[in-house]
């Protein structure tokens, strides 16, 4: 994703890609293309299927990540919008997103985390509706934003939320559930 710019639209044809795909250069869409499931991204032991680092209006979308450390990594991405995803069996985080505001996750399947399956960090008027989040080993969601001044404006919303570790969680964060 080397020779890209910003704005533009990366379609993935249907297989497996064994890496990460890297936000760390350009503010993309990544979309998979074909029937959900048909796009798989399967990075290495220890690192994150997705990372996004500091570019804002990122848009992910009809992905499977499986495997690796994390499934999506998230910090400062404001507007990131996360739809029609599935996260399985990362060996932390699901979806981790950190010091954004105005993040999106939504019509997403996470499950199977070694920690937690959407963690929001330090995250304001984050958006996490319709999602199915089960069988990740601690919190289904947790919004926690300990040291930060502001994390008010959350809405967490017709998720269905199964055999978590335990529920939806509000650490010094706002919002509504």
């Amino acid at each position: 994703m080397t020779k890209v710019s910003a704005g533009d639209v990366i379609a993935l044809l249907p297989g497996t890609y064994a890496e990460q795909a890297d936000f760390s250069q350009h503010a993309l869409t990544l979309r998979g293309e074909g029937a959900f499931g048909e796009v798989v991204i399967a990075p290495a032991t220890g690192v994150a299927g997705i990372n996004v680092d500091s570019f804002e209006d990122v848009r992910i979308t009809n992905v499977v990540v499986q495997g690796g450390a994390q499934g999506i990594a998230a910090l400062k991405a404001d507007g990131i919008r996360i739809t029609g995803v599935a996260v399985v069996g990362p060996s932390t985080n699901g979806i981790r997103v950190r010091q954004t505001n105005d993040a999106w996750i939504d019509n997403s399947i996470v499950t199977g985390a070694g920690t937690y399956g959407i963690l929001l960090p330090r995250t304001k008027n984050a958006y996490v509706r319709n999602n199915l989040i089960y069988a990740n080993a601690e919190w289904a969601v947790s919004l926690d934003a300990a040291g930060f001044a502001n994390a008010a404006g959350n809405v967490v919303a017709f998720n269905t939320i199964h055999q978590n570790g335990n529920g939806v969680r509000f650490l010094n964060a706002s919002g509504e559930v």
